[in-house]
This record gives C-alpha cells, structure tokens and sequence, in this order.
C-alpha cells in the first residue's frame, strides 16, 4: 500500500491474491486498521490470531481462516510512504514471510 497525500489515504498499489474490486476499493486512513496503525506509527506489526485483533478491518472476499497478519512500513530515508502487509491461512508460511520480509 502507498500512502496518496492528495487524499490522506492508503491504496493499495499492488496485490496477490485480491480482486481488482477489492484492490480499487480499498482505502485506509492513517491509524486505521492495521496497515494505518502501521503507517502512523512507522513501525511493523505481527498479529497471530488475525480476526481476532480489533486494528484488523476484514473486507467482504475474506473468508479464509487468518493464521496471522504481518504489516510493515515501506520507509525511504526514514519517512514512511506505504505498508507491505501479508495475510497467512496457514501457520507453515508464517516463517517464510516473516524471512521474506526481513530481507527487504
């Protein structure tokens, strides 16, 4: 997600797994949901029981049982500019993105 200063909102830039409805509809505040929380705070987040979190704000085409919730800032030169967020269903790929992530 990049963050639009026009608007004073996150969109979503680019995506796998989520429909372009979804991926046009989408637009967070800063400090809402996890991604916005994640952005106004400028620091990661990992949440293991996803749904169950009140930052996490479900969209309609989510129906898959989420395992975990990982956003982090995207910064350059300390100011952040967006979140990369990864949504789990299952608990074998936490590893792999938790590594993925912190390669970036």
């Amino acid at each position: 997600m990049l963050f639009d200063h026009k608007k004073e909102e996150l969109y979503i830039k680019s995506s796998v797994g989520l429909s372009e409805k979804t991926v046009s509809a989408v637009r967070i505040a800063p400090g809402e949901g996890v991604a916005g929380w994640v952005f106004q705070k400028g620091k990661p987040l990992l949440i293991k029981k996803g749904f169950e979190d009140p930052r996490f704000k479900k969209f309609e085409e989510e129906e898959e049982e989420l395992k975990s919730v990982i956003s982090v800032p995207l910064k350059i030169k300390n100011k952040v500019i967006g979140v990369i967020n990864a949504d789990i269903t299952h608990q074998q790929s936490r590893g792999l993105v938790i590594g993925f992530i912190g390669t970036c």
